[in-house]
């Protein structure tokens, strides 16, 4: 997957997270996601967090909206049109409602199973070992790994085969806590050829500087939806 193209979206939304919920308003009329860290700058209610949330969930909340997406949006993928089902197959919603989150056995585990079922051909403490998770809480179920939550959802995501990871709107106060522990993940996907959309407050910038440009760097940047 290099580039999803949507056009002509116009939806209202309800989101959901551990964090927060909140209707979303989105009307747009081109938005181009890339590999890598594609970040969608707003507030809560602004549209990003809509399209993150529609893009992973739209498969498995039947109650996001009925009539959502609008007959006229369509997406494209490197420039073949796709339908929602088949996009929202290939991505994962990095929030405990996520379906494939539902499971009370512990990470190792979680990840074995998925690494089973999609033939993806990494080890279990490979996947342990690239996203840097603590011995301790590997073997812990997802209630109990405390702020390293994202890198052992992002773990679990890639071993299911995953290619689309989609957060949920960050505020200034969750990307001030979970700092490195959100950051470091997220920059592992990318590296590994991942595609990541990540929602976050347009304000406070320098608490929430997630990514360094530079000429080898894997991110888009900011593309603003207010």
């Amino acid at each position: 997957m290099r580039e999803i193209k949507i056009t002509n979206m116009s939806a209202v939304i309800w989101c959901k997270s551990k964090f927060n919920q909140s209707y979303n308003y989105i009307n747009i009329d081109t938005l181009v996601l890339k590999d890598g860290v594609n970040i969608l700058t707003g507030e809560i209610d602004s549209g990003g967090w809509g399209v993150s949330y529609m893009l992973s969930m739209a498969d498995y909340d039947k109650k996001m909206l009925p009539g959502c997406p609008n007959d006229e949006m369509k997406i494209f993928i490197d420039g073949e049109w796709v339908r929602l089902s088949e996009v929202c197959k290939n991505a994962c919603y990095m929030d405990r409602c996520y379906p494939l989150f539902s499971s009370k056995r512990k990470v190792s585990s979680m990840v074995a199973n998925a690494l089973k079922k999609s033939g993806v051909p990494y080890t279990v403490e490979e996947v342990r070992q690239l996203f840097n998770i603590s011995d301790f809480r590997f073997e812990r179920p997802l209630s109990g790994v405390g702020n390293e939550i994202f890198r052992c959802m992002a773990a679990i995501g890639t071993a299911a085969g995953k290619g689309m990871f989609c957060f949920p709107w960050m505020s200034a106060l969750h990307l001030g806590y979970y700092q490195r522990q959100l950051f470091d993940p997220i920059e592992t996907l990318a590296k590994i050829g991942k595609t990541i959309i990540l929602p976050r407050t347009a304000g406070e910038a320098e608490r929430v500087n997630v990514v360094t440009r530079s000429e080898n760097n894997w991110t888009q940047g900011d593309i603003s939806l207010s």
